[in-house]
């Protein structure tokens, strides 16, 4: 998603079962970003790629620069992205609303932040699954997101 400004918003699908794009009439506004963003998530149901797009990985830098690489490296080898385009005040909007709603959002985000954690190892092992496996739905369906 990407807002081209002027009340115009390009939305761009690609991928094995959808390769479209649409430009949709939208106000610039951070709040209607916001939302043409959120319900294209909601629609997509990729709140983990959200995740992977709009939240930091070890904000706290307790990873060491080879674990941090390695974190990386498999973010990067995913077969799956979601880029959002947008200002800091639309994605400050989206992360709050999909911390609030979505409970897959709020896990990878807890896994990114505390990478260490019991639930980032387990996110960081189906994370490698999902590479080495190419089956992204490891971390969409995988044991890490079950309740601790």
């Amino acid at each position: 998603m990407t807002d081209l400004g002027h009340g115009w918003i390009m939305v761009r699908r690609w991928g094995d079962l959808d390769n479209t794009m649409e430009v949709l009439p939208g106000n610039s506004r951070p709040d209607q970003v916001a939302s043409h963003v959120i319900n294209l998530i909601n629609q997509e149901e990729c709140h983990v790629a959200a995740a992977l797009a709009l939240e930091p990985l070890d904000p706290n830098h307790t990873l060491p620069p080879n674990e941090r690489e390695e974190w990386s490296e498999l973010i990067g080898g995913l077969t799956v992205e979601l880029a959002v385009d947008c200002d800091e005040d639309a994605a400050r909007l989206i992360r709050r609303h999909l911390t609030e709603e979505s409970a897959s959002y709020r896990r990878a985000r807890a896994a990114l932040e505390q990478p260490n954690s019991a639930l980032g190892q387990r996110f960081l092992r189906d994370l490698e699954l999902a590479v080495s496996e190419d089956i992204p739905a490891r971390l969409t369906h995988g044991a890490w997101l079950a309740e601790d």
